[in-house]
């Protein structure tokens, strides 16, 4: 498949796993991994700005999107620096079009994402 094929499963994926970690209806998700996510961060040892972390849609795509970019078969026959450059490159543009979709959706529709 093509590059932007696998951007586009991997903004969509991270959009999916960003709306279901930050959604303020409580969600256990499958094998309640979200549960355990959001008891992670809220243990009492967690510093403050970590606890509020995964309520907030844009930190959690941000390392989202590093997660899904580690598994999207784009690298090829790139050697290990090219690889790292294309790693960091990818993640960061699935992030941000994750943040672009959620402030739009708040721009024009008035829509917290969180809520939908």
């Amino acid at each position: 498949m093509e590059l932007g094929i696998w951007l586009l499963i991997g903004i969509l994926a991270t959009w999916r796993l960003t709306n279901d970690i930050t959604s303020s209806i409580e969600l256990a998700g499958p094998l309640r991994l979200y549960e355990l996510i959001h008891k992670i961060f809220s243990h009492p040892r967690m510093p403050e700005w970590l606890k509020e972390s995964d309520t907030c849609p844009f930190c959690v795509s941000f390392w989202i999107g590093h997660v899904v970019a580690v598994f999207l078969p784009v690298y090829g026959a790139l050697d290990w620096l090219h690889v790292i450059g294309a790693y960091l490159a990818i993640s960061w543009a699935i992030s941000g079009a994750v943040t672009l979709y959620i402030r739009r959706m708040q721009t024009i529709y008035g829509v917290d994402t969180r809520e939908v």
